[in-house]
């Protein structure tokens, strides 16, 4: 069998298929074959689909990459670096603002009832260090007291002896400390109560009289006046008046 190199593309797969069978059977007869014409050559070409068939497929999804989120840097507090305290003869509602005051602004101050070698402190105290400010006390009694006036010199006979003209002294207890770190003690017959006992003490105990704080005043009580001066005169003059007690604030000088 003589195979010649001429080669010819056939496109038709039925007719590729009869050439093989032919051949096949020829070489199984055992006989030469012998052709005039030159012998096809067969070569598979890549079917290639036409364009009106072809499936267009989806483009792929491609899943957004996530943005990993920034962490703020922990904040680590600042330190405080002034101290607050207040002494036992310095009235609650004061040393209690002063706190509120430290409290509200950690980062500076901090709020101290002993000595701490970290810190400046700042000591609030009565009658002395730099003048911070006038703390007015008024001479009080029950409303149905008669007298409307006392003198200074009256008031400082009931802290000595435990009354004078109007009637027995009665106060509450921070009131005692604030006036003993000026006055010294006051006479045992002094009647000293807890705050928030003073008002009953006080009409249980009539005729009586008390020094409270300006703003702590009530409707049971009624302001006497001291050497002719009030509290609550329309032209009330507080350097003058005998009962303004100064509040101060000594320590530390970078504190104070």
């Amino acid at each position: 069998m003589t195979l010649h190199n001429t080669k010819t593309v056939i496109y038709s797969l039925p007719i590729m298929v009869i050439l093989l069978v032919g051949i096949l059977v020829a070489c199984a007869n055992d006989e030469p074959i012998v052709s005039t014409k030159p012998l096809l050559v067969i070569q598979v070409a890549t079917l290639v689909p036409s364009p009106e068939k072809m499936i267009t497929l989806p483009p792929s999804r491609v899943l957004p990459t996530s943005i990993p989120t920034k962490v703020p840097p922990t904040e680590i507090p600042s330190q405080p670096k002034f101290g607050i305290s207040a002494r036992s003869s310095v009235p609650s509602t004061i040393a209690s603002k002063a706190m509120d005051i430290a409290l509200s602004h950690g980062d500076r101050y901090a709020w101290t009832t002993s000595g701490d070698d970290s810190l400046r402190v700042a000591v609030i105290t009565v009658g002395d260090g730099a003048p911070l400010a006038e703390w007015v006390f008024a001479v009080a009694a029950p409303f149905a007291t008669v007298t409307d006036h006392t003198t200074m010199e009256d008031v400082m006979m009931g802290w000595r002896t435990g009354s004078s003209p109007v009637g027995t002294l009665v106060v509450d207890q921070s009131t005692s400390a604030m006036f003993t770190s000026i006055w010294g003690s006051p006479s045992p017959a002094v009647q000293i109560v807890e705050d928030e006992m003073l008002l009953d003490s006080l009409w249980a105990n009539r005729p009586s009289w008390t020094l409270i704080p300006f703003d702590e005043l009530v409707p049971e009580l009624k302001v006497l006046k001291v050497d002719g001066q009030s509290p609550i005169d329309r032209h009330f003059d507080a350097e003058t008046y005998p009962i303004s007690v100064p509040i101060g604030i000594s320590g530390d000088e970078s504190a104070v």
